[in-house]
């Protein structure tokens, strides 16, 4: 586990102006989705996620990621 100076991987300080973690009621906020859908796409591992207490918190790299990876286009 890393010390509490030093952050995971690609994983931003407060300092560089990102959140590290947001409420899975903002990621519902943000995508537009219920908290529902965003509670089966992190169980899904779609987004990634980590825990204070029992406080599940949304990794903001991992959802920049995510949407960084949505289609520009809609399939036919």
């Amino acid at each position: 586990m890393p010390s509490a100076t030093t952050l995971p991987k690609n994983e931003k300080s407060p300092e560089q102006g990102d959140p590290i973690f947001v409420s899975t009621k903002e990621t519902a906020r943000i995508l537009g989705l219920s908290r529902n859908h965003v509670y089966e796409m992190l169980d899904e591992g779609l987004i990634e996620s980590r825990y204070i207490g029992r406080r599940r918190l949304v990794v903001m790299v991992s959802l920049r990621e995510f949407i960084a990876g949505l289609p520009t286009e809609r399939g036919r």
